[in-house]
């Protein structure tokens, strides 16, 4: 009984120092439990983790899962806060996801990402807003 207390003890005190970790270079909730679930992941795999590993689906808001950029756990603010670019093949490709939402906006039409994939240009959902009544889910992948 007491190795299962030490043990609880053990786990309470990494979370806290996760937790800690964490605030300290303001990482967003999607990506610690991005983190937490990679972990619980690893334990029963050896295989790199997917979204639909860790989410019941391939796609989730990005606040409620998103995985970590290396750039996330730089300690610079500005560093962390930069944007990263399109692969070359994405930003090439006409039909893509990321360009097929800019198509869709230069159109006047109201376009939401509703869910990301991971990564973000291989899979989502969106929902347009239609000009004359209702929305309209579009589903995109590579």
């Amino acid at each position: 009984m007491a190795d299962a207390e030490a043990d609880w003890q053990r786990q309470m005190q990494l979370h806290r120092q996760f937790r800690e970790a964490a605030d300290r270079i303001g990482l967003a909730q999607g990506k610690r439990t991005w983190l937490l679930h990679a972990a619980a992941w690893a334990r029963r795999s050896n295989a790199p983790s997917t979204m639909a590993d860790l989410w019941v689906d391939a796609v989730a808001l990005p606040s409620c899962l998103a995985r970590p950029r290396p750039q996330d756990f730089d300690p610079d603010p500005r560093a962390r806060r930069r944007r990263t670019g399109l692969p070359a093949h994405v930003a090439s490709d006409p039909r893509s996801i990321p360009n097929m939402l800019h198509a869709l906006r230069a159109a006047s039409l109201n376009v939401h990402v509703v869910r990301l994939g991971d990564p973000p240009w291989d899979r989502t959902h969106l929902q347009v807003a239609m000009p004359v009544k209702g929305r309209m889910p579009l589903r995109g992948h590579r």
